[in-house]
């Protein structure tokens, strides 16, 4: 993983252990944003985007999900 997605992922469980659970969900949303990138995914929003890294085996069946509820919260 790239260093840049490692340390929004890294800030995010340090907010969210604060409680400051909108940016933690801020930070979360920008790493699925970032991961798709870094895997040469660009095109449509971050819905189509997740499910174009589950399609390609990139992120399991539960991550999958869980990045849905991120979006969701977002």
């Amino acid at each position: 993983m790239p260093a840049h997605i490692a340390e929004a992922a890294a800030e995010a469980h340090y907010v969210n252990a604060l409680k400051a659970h909108r940016a933690a969900g801020a930070l979360v949303r920008a790493v699925i944003e970032a991961t798709a990138k870094e895997r040469g995914i660009t095109e449509g929003k971050i819905k189509a985007k997740i499910e174009e890294m589950a399609k390609r085996g990139l992120i399991r069946e539960d991550t999958k999900e869980a990045a849905h509820e991120v979006r969701h919260f977002g």
